[in-house]
């Protein structure tokens, strides 16, 4: 088994996909959303250290992109209250 989970937060996504050195950087691979903003995917193909990117369709039609280069790091959801 193993893998990476991605989990990662956009509130207003309408659908998020990933690309990485494990897909050759296609964008094949669809987050699924679990609420509150949150996508989520396990991926066993991918490992701690590849680079990375999010796809997002936003709410409003754009595209956008969120790089991410060593899986350390995830945009955060803020916390109550900040």
């Amino acid at each position: 088994a193993g893998g990476v989970r991605f989990r990662f937060w956009w509130p207003s996504a309408v659908s998020v996909r990933i690309s990485g050195d494990w897909n050759e950087w296609s964008g094949v691979d669809e987050l699924d959303s679990i609420g509150d903003g949150l996508w989520q995917l396990v991926l066993s193909k991918a490992r701690p250290g590849h680079a990375y990117q999010y796809i997002v369709e936003d709410d409003d039609g754009v595209r956008r992109h969120a790089r991410r280069s060593t899986g350390r790091r995830e945009r955060r959801r803020p916390r109550a209250g900040q």
